[in-house]
């Protein structure tokens, strides 16, 4: 089991407070896992139309995880989830 993996399995067995965060119940709870290498994946949660909480775990060779919380915004030209937002065309093509 790589070291994402078990920060994962951490992640599952916090207190019952952490898991309302990612319950089913929020209905703009967005699961997209990103990894980035064995040892470290992103995590990204809507938080409102314009930004989201983006959790970075990482976990070491002894087994201790790291979790980083952070709010990203969002801007009309910026990337999200790795997607460029659609943009609509003023003049048409001809």
């Amino acid at each position: 089991m790589t070291s994402a993996w078990k920060a994962l399995e951490t992640l599952t067995a916090w207190s019952d407070d952490m898991r309302l965060l990612f319950s089913p119940e929020r209905r703009r709870f967005v699961s997209v896992f990103t990894f980035l290498n064995a040892d470290e994946f992103h995590l990204w949660q809507d938080y409102n139309r314009d930004s989201a909480l983006a959790y970075t775990f990482s976990a070491d060779m002894m087994g201790r995880v790291a979790v980083t919380v952070d709010v990203v915004k969002f801007m009309k030209d910026r990337f999200r989830y790795g997607m460029r937002a659609p943009q609509k065309n003023s003049e048409s093509e001809v």
